[in-house]
């Protein structure tokens, strides 16, 4: 049985695409802790650092990874980066060579 964060994904999507997702290290953990609110910014504690933690140990990071900069995951933890850290990598992408923010 799936649950925790396979489970939310398994809903939207063709089970043939996603069995990487069962070797995720984050396959049975609550959605909620790759999806933190909180403050962000200089002077507060990153609230993803213990999502990107579950992330480091991974074996499936960089599936999980190209996953997200392949959609418009626009929120949460993937892969071990932040939705400002993937919009990074997504503008890098669409123009090589150009300097990212």
């Amino acid at each position: 049985m799936r649950t925790g964060v396979t489970e939310a994904l398994f809903r939207f999507k063709e089970p043939a695409d996603l069995a990487w997702m069962e070797d995720a290290a984050c396959a049975r953990m609550a959605v909620s802790i790759f999806f933190a609110a909180g403050p962000r910014g200089r002077g507060f504690d990153d609230p993803d650092a213990e999502a990107k933690a579950v992330c480091a140990g991974c074996s499936v990071q960089q599936e999980c990874l190209s996953y997200a900069l392949d959609r418009p995951e626009t929120d949460g933890v993937w892969g071990g980066y932040g939705a400002g850290e993937r919009d990074a990598m997504r503008r890098a992408r669409r123009h090589p060579g150009r300097a990212t923010r």
